[in-house]
């Protein structure tokens, strides 16, 4: 009979400690699911707060953090949902800076360039000028390989158009018409008994110039005579214009051989000729072509008795001229527009 009490009493111990441990574990997997919910709940709240702030780096952060933690929340929708939405945003920003780079990279280059724009009837006070060695430099750096002795001359020119319509020239493109301005001593001639401006235009228009001194050296000639020697380089950038006849018209002829060509005549009296002599700016619109660029060096060997010895260095942008304007540049007004023949 003891003997029965003692085993019973043992099961009444064992069924205790079952019913401790088993409540117990319930309490501790409860404390584990609702850590579980809070931290979830607490690792959305945040990573939401971050993606509506922008900032999806740090919601990223937060949802990798809670995932180490606690794996099982990839289980649920709306934790992966917020996640995929953090990354995209991510990609996003990442994209829009790269465009951002890109863009002011573009804008770097478009430095110095001005476009015309086709519906202009008149031009900003002070206006100004497309810069030919910021062209030039950029174009050269577009342009593809030098032609070689396997292609004609067409074909060369059809490569470099067809190479140039791919890619942008800052954020211009080939197509665009570039729009260069220069004074205009070389460009109109005042005839005063007809009281107005005879325009004159030639295949080589020069835009802008300059001149450095680049030191001095000892020469010496072929008798022993010795003379210290100056060094100058004289640099020019021009446009050379490639239809530049399509804009002159014959004003003399004789035996059929005409010996005076104007691209146009703008009456002018010689009051407001003198009043606006240095305000006056030549307006070139200018449609770029093959070859583009162009550029020459030549030397001017010094002597003796004329000690300077000369560089001349000139870039030249290529093109066809679309127009040309005599414009006001301290108020953009136009005063004459071109036409072709």
């Amino acid at each position: 009979m003891q003997q029965r009490e003692l085993v019973f009493a043992a099961g009444l111990a064992l069924t205790a400690i079952f019913a401790v441990y088993q409540t117990a574990r319930v309490n501790q997997l409860t404390s584990q699911l609702t850590e579980l919910e809070t931290g979830a709940d607490r690792a959305i709240g945040k990573a939401s707060k971050a993606i509506r702030a922008g900032d999806f780096d740090s919601a990223i952060d937060t949802l990798h953090g809670a995932l180490d933690r606690h794996p099982e929340l990839k289980l649920k929708p709306e934790f992966q949902s917020l996640l995929n939405t953090a990354q995209e945003g991510h990609a996003r920003v990442l994209n829009e800076r790269r465009r951002a780079a890109e863009l002011e990279e573009q804008k770097k280059k478009s430095k110095g360039l001005v476009i015309w724009k086709p519906q202009t009837k008149g031009l900003d006070a002070k206006f100004q000028s497309t810069d030919v060695l910021s062209l030039y430099s950029v174009l050269e750096s577009l342009l593809p390989r030098a032609k070689d002795e396997f292609e004609t001359s067409a074909d060369f020119s059809k490569r470099l158009e067809d190479d140039l319509h791919k890619k942008k020239i800052g954020i211009f493109s080939v197509d665009d018409e570039f729009l260069f301005s220069t004074g205009t001593s070389a460009f109109l001639t005042y005839d005063a008994a007809k009281k107005g401006y005879k325009i004159n235009l030639s295949e080589s228009q020069s835009i802008s110039s300059d001149t450095k001194n680049n030191g001095t050296f000892e020469g010496q000639n072929a008798f022993g005579v010795k003379k210290e020697i100056d060094r100058i380089t004289l640099t020019s950038y021009d446009l050379q214009l490639l239809n530049h006849k399509a804009f002159l018209k014959c004003v003399k002829k004789s035996y059929g051989y005409c010996f005076d060509e104007e691209a146009g005549f703008i009456p002018f009296s010689p009051d407001l000729a003198r009043q606006q002599e240095h305000d006056l700016r030549v307006v070139y619109v200018l449609k770029l072509k093959p070859p583009y660029v162009e550029h020459t060096l030549h030397t001017a060997s010094a002597t003796i008795t004329s000690p300077t010895e000369f560089t001349y260095s000139t870039y030249k942008i290529y093109g066809e001229l679309v127009r040309f304007l005599i414009v006001s540049h301290s108020t953009g007004e136009i005063i004459f527009s071109s036409s072709s023949k």
